[in-house]
């Protein structure tokens, strides 16, 4: 039979899977038979201005407050805020939106804002948003001391709908791919994600959608409120489907876990609570609900753990071939060497005359006066004393305004006059220090937690399939 390429399948459920992925092959035809492929529409000037200020950035990652601005080009729709760059501007900012209000650090190298700390949520007053400007900003330095950080976002709280991942990213054989999938604080614990290649057809964004099984006795009761009739149900059959899904998995996960022994223990429990706490989640373990949802999250973890991320292994060919293919993610911005004269207005002063003393400034400096000699005697920053030297700074690190007009600036030009919140400054740029690639070494340990994620990723999809082709499973209504 081998010989004249019939398959042998020696087990029973290794023939299940056989035949499954091929009737997963003749759906996949038989739909694109009656749909077709989907054609990306093409880009308007807005998106190509878009597209065109992030190359200029020379950044391949965005920070919050950049990336809302990229997709708000798309018109995709977010949540109103202001960017602060000071205590005083992030209750300016709060008083403005409203309470109660969330506070997040904005900075493209803290992808993570809960893990580290600069996340706080339902803040309710003047004073409390201070406190949590400051504990933001010091959680950030003190997580990512070499981070870029544009100050803090200030944001409307949002307590209603469901929590969603939405990401894209290139893959160098099947070009753009679209991950769709819960979303929240356990988005990575979960890995309750569906993935497709774009760009997507109608049925195949409904496709990604049935392949999500978050909870959705919120989302039900959101659905009834908007929806009627035809539409209501379809859309209630799908959300029926995607809970069922995730409970099925998570009953396997548990079984899996009483078979070997695996349990979590009330001090693992309270530790839990108390950073799921410190990161502004409702957690009460003294509710029963809350306890044995957060018991069952961690045993998961625990599964998790042991059949899977510990069988991962990150080999030093993976890492540098991680590194070769992506190396624009670790280019180090432009750094420069700067010097600022910072005037700021006086109490009872016109902006008209702030303005009128920084141009005099100015005109003083065109006309050769000594930088360092202007800023001991009119700046109001700090660095004042220093001749006005604010020392190296890396690209990102200024405030857009200011990163706009040194972009433009040659090394030992002054620019013209740069309003923002802290006052009008007159820089000169010193010296200007182009981008470079750090070296392998250096972000080693960094590609190694990268590729260790992408693996376990591939690994708990073949795992999860292993269970439930190994298991029993009936549905009954």
């Amino acid at each position: 039979l081998k010989l004249v390429n019939i398959p042998l399948f020696y087990m029973p459920g290794t023939l299940a899977w056989g035949l499954r992925r091929r009737l997963d092959y003749h759906a996949w035809c038989d739909r694109r038979l009656s749909d077709g492929f989907a054609e990306a529409p093409a880009l308007s000037a807005e998106q190509h201005g878009a597209i065109a200020r992030l190359r200029a950035a020379g950044r391949t990652t965005l920070s919050e407050s950049e990336s809302k601005h990229l997709i708000a080009a798309w018109g995709i729709p977010v949540t109103r805020e202001v960017l602060a760059s000071s205590a005083q501007a992030a209750v300016d900012a709060a008083e403005r939106l409203g309470y109660p209000v969330a506070l997040k650090v904005d900075s493209p190298d803290i992808p993570h804002k809960t893990e580290a700390g600069a996340v706080r949520l339902g803040v309710q007053s003047a004073e409390e948003v201070r406190r949590a400007y400051t504990a933001i900003m010091a959680s950030a330095l003190a997580h990512a001391p070499d981070a870029t950080v544009s100050g803090v976002l200030v944001q409307e709280m949002v307590t209603e709908g469901v929590e969603v991942i939405i990401g894209v990213s290139y893959d160098a054989q099947l070009g753009p791919m679209l991950l769709f999938g819960t979303g929240g604080v356990m988005v990575e614990v979960y890995d309750d994600v569906a993935v497709r290649r774009c760009p997507l057809t109608l049925s195949e964004s409904l496709a990604m959608l049935s392949e999500v099984k978050a909870e959705t006795t919120a989302e039900g009761k959101r659905l009834q409120e908007r929806y009627r009739g035809p539409e209501l149900q379809r859309r209630l059959q799908l959300a029926e489907y995607m809970t069922l899904t995730r409970m099925i998995e998570r009953k396997l996960q548990m079984q899996l876990a009483k078979s070997k022994g695996m349990d979590v223990t009330d001090e693992e429990l309270v530790q839990a609570a108390r950073e799921l706490q410190r990161q502004g989640e409702k957690v009460d373990i003294a509710n029963p609900d809350d306890k044995r949802s957060l018991r069952e999250q961690l045993t998961m973890m625990k599964v998790i753990d042991r059949e899977v991320r510990s069988s991962v292994m990150v080999s030093e060919t993976e890492m540098k071939r991680y590194y070769e293919q992506h190396r624009s993610r670790f280019s180090l911005p432009e750094e420069y060497r700067l010097s600022q004269i910072l005037i700021r207005p006086r109490n009872g002063e016109q902006p008209a005359q702030t303005q009128a003393k920084a141009e005099a400034i100015h005109a003083a400096l065109k006309q050769g006066a000594d930088f360092a000699d202007l800023a001991l005697r009119h700046s109001d920053g700090a660095e004042s004393t220093r001749g006005g030297s604010l020392g190296i700074i890396r690209q990102g690190e200024l405030l857009p305004p200011i990163e706009r007009a040194v972009a433009a600036l040659q090394p030992g030009e002054i620019g013209e006059p740069v309003a923002t919140t802290e006052g009008i400054h007159i820089l000169r740029l010193d010296e200007k220090k182009p981008s470079q690639f750090r070296p392998f070494a250096e972000v080693k340990a960094e590609m190694q937690g990268v590729v260790f994620q992408q693996k376990s990723e591939d690994v708990y999809q073949l795992w999860m399939a292993n269970l439930k082709d190994k298991a029993y499973i009936e549905v009954k209504f």
